[in-house]
């Protein structure tokens, strides 16, 4: 965006707090999932949020276009 320099920084700014609103519940929702007698299931969450934001950000990296 060079020439709506604003506009990219909202939408950065903006991916923080949408980022928390939806990975604080899913993480909550996996540690529930993951838990055991003796665990509470954090690293598996880690594991688990850690790959779906790594397949994001890959579909994100393979779809930008550097316009001529």
């Amino acid at each position: 965006f060079p020439d709506r320099r604003g506009m990219a920084t909202g939408m950065a700014i903006m991916g923080f707090g949408g980022g928390a609103m939806i990975g604080a519940p899913l993480a909550d929702r996996l540690m529930n999932d993951f838990k055991t007698p003796t665990s509470v299931g954090v690293w598996e969450t880690f594991l688990t949020m850690g790959a779906i934001y790594f397949v994001f950000m890959m579909i994100g990296a393979f779809r930008y276009r550097i316009p001529p």
